[in-house]
């Protein structure tokens, strides 16, 4: 138990990454990142730093247990984040997608239960794909439209949590929007 953090400059590619329950791995710093991530995590495995996928490379979130979890700083680069377990943005802390594709096959938690004032801010034009196996969970934060940026759901878009939580996106529905506690409301330029 106890916290490891990567600070600095760092090259992160395909590997096994398993957390002990109690315990951190925080990936900060300024990290390119790519290939395909696996392993366990009981505990937290936070993205916090400045992560860059580059042109034509695509990073893939196979990691099991708890996933991914985002507090802060940025995904981005011209390449692709390809999430096919859990991916969490927590807490209130700013974060920032200015990658040009995330896509979503897992399970994407936008919050954590909280009903905060906090966003993932786009920017440089981010798509955002919810594909058909996805589910993209709008438990607290919402997605913040700066510019020609949208989210695409082609799976489920499940608003949980009792309170009223606004996206001002473009939003591109071909899947199931499903609003369980609370309000949704959608207001993209």
């Amino acid at each position: 138990k106890g916290t490891l953090r990567l600070n600095g400059t760092n090259i992160l590619r395909t590997g096994t990454f398993n957390v002990a329950e109690g315990a951190i791995l925080d990936l900060g710093g300024s990290n390119t990142i790519s290939g395909v991530w696996t392993g366990e995590v009981n505990g937290k495995l936070f993205l916090n730093g400045t992560d860059t996928v580059a042109e034509n490379i695509t990073i893939t979130n196979q990691i099991l247990g708890n996933g991914i979890t985002m507090n802060s700083g940025y995904v981005s680069g011209a390449g692709t984040f390809l999430n096919k377990s859990i991916f969490t943005a927590g807490t209130n802390g700013s974060k920032y997608f200015t990658i040009a594709n995330f896509e979503n096959e897992g399970i994407f938690n936008l919050g954590e239960g909280s009903n905060l004032n906090a966003f993932i801010y786009f920017s440089n034009n981010t798509i955002f794909s919810n594909q058909l196996a996805g589910v993209l969970n709008i438990d607290g934060l919402a997605f913040y439209n700066n510019g020609a940026h949208s989210v695409v759901n082609k799976g489920l878009l499940k608003k949980i949590g009792n309170y009223e939580k606004t996206l001002p996106i473009t939003l591109i529905n071909e899947g199931t929007i499903q609003a369980e506690e609370g309000g949704l409301v959608l207001s993209g330029p």
